[in-house]
């Protein structure tokens, strides 16, 4: 059992969502001490003072507030430099956890060294945006990330500080995929990564089809940064037949940018083979 749980919050420009995390977190049925630590990560917005609002409601809650934002996994890294728990659990300012999530998370973790809940989508999104996306949801294991190893999603996960610190906290080089990063260092490292079946998060979708394309696009990229440092300890390749296939089917399938439903499947896939190619020329790897 923790001495202390330290929840770690990364916010940018939440203002519209902030309140409802923190109350979500403030009907934690989890029995020991935790603390609640929002890293105000650049906000241009009320983010910072509408968290401030909820002192009396939460636990333990401080807000750590940087002058300009820089990653998620940066923010987290700060949260946790400001945190005083052995045990670190991190959630999105944009999401809900369930009343259950935090005890379900220490509970897994008292035979592993870093854990990860499942997400659900329909609480937050629309179905047409949920058809964009593609999400495979999962209840019963952590799914195998690109074909690798399994990994916890940085909204919804749980960790030892001994081993977070020990392999060096959150990459802050990586945006996104800075939790499969750290899932697959960890494990590499010889540390146990397991599933919490009952840390269920309701997960927000961003639907604005300009951010799913930069989304898409940068999601591209850092799978092919991931396969340079990965590659070499067991990472597949992509197949790189099938990639240039893809690529020739997303001009007879133009067509999909007519329907609700599959426009942004469209442009969330073409912006993702856009930053594989980008990627692989930029990290000098070859993952299409």
């Amino acid at each position: 059992m923790p001495r202390l749980v330290s929840v770690i919050i990364p916010a940018r420009d939440a203002a519209t969502t902030i309140g409802e995390q923190l109350a979500a977190l403030a009907r934690q049925d989890y029995t020991g001490d935790y603390e609640v630590v929002v890293t105000d990560n650049g906000s241009r917005d009320r983010t910072a003072d509408i968290a401030r609002s909820w002192t009396e409601q939460v636990p333990q809650l401080r807000i750590v507030s940087v002058a300009r934002g820089q990653g998620a996994a940066f923010a987290r890294n700060v949260g946790v430099a400001a945190a005083s728990g052995d045990f670190l659990a991190f959630s999105d300012s944009d999401d809900l956890v369930t009343e259950g999530w935090l005890s379900a998370l220490v509970g897994a973790a008292v035979d592993a060294d870093m854990v990860g809940g499942p997400v659900e989508l329909d609480a937050l999104n629309d179905p047409v945006v949920q058809a964009w996306f593609g999400w495979r949801p999962f209840d019963d294991h952590l799914p195998a990330t690109l074909g690798f190893l399994p990994g916890v999603i940085g909204c919804n996960c749980g960790v030892w500080r001994t081993a977070f610190e020990q392999v060096g906290g959150w990459n802050e080089r990586y945006t996104p995929r800075e939790d499969a990063e750290l899932s697959w260092r960890a494990q590499l490292a010889g540390y146990r990564v397991a599933f919490a079946p009952g840390a269920l998060v309701h997960y927000r979708l961003r639907s604005p089809l300009g951010v799913v394309w930069r989304k898409g696009y940068l999601d591209g990229q850092t799978q092919a940064r991931l396969f340079r440092e990965f590659g070499g300890r067991g990472m597949p390749r992509t197949d790189t037949r099938r990639a240039i296939r893809a690529w020739a089917g997303r001009a007879r399938h133009l067509l999909e940018l007519l329907g609700p439903r599959s426009r942004g499947r469209y442009v969330r896939v073409t912006a993702e083979h856009a930053g594989r190619l980008v990627g692989s020329v930029r990290y000098r790897t070859l993952y299409l």
